[in-house]
């Protein structure tokens, strides 16, 4: 965590002085992330079951295209 970028080490060494417990930091900041995933979604409308199947999908044909070629 020593090398993570915009203070995330500091403000992590601060919040588990606070709290004492290593679990309650560790769940406020995947909390945080999480909620800022959840924004993403909320904002840029997008599915993301959706996205992996259509990801999947390309993977599929690409696959299917190499395989063509041997």
């Amino acid at each position: 965590m020593f090398f993570l970028p915009f203070g995330y080490d500091l403000l992590f060494k601060l919040l588990l002085d606070y709290t004492g417990s290593y679990a309650i930091t560790d769940s406020v900041f995947y909390g945080t992330s999480f909620m800022f995933f959840l924004i993403h979604l909320y904002t840029t409308q997008s599915n993301p079951v959706d996205e992996i199947n259509k990801r999947a999908f390309e993977a599929k044909l690409k696959i299917l295209e190499l395989r063509s070629k041997l």
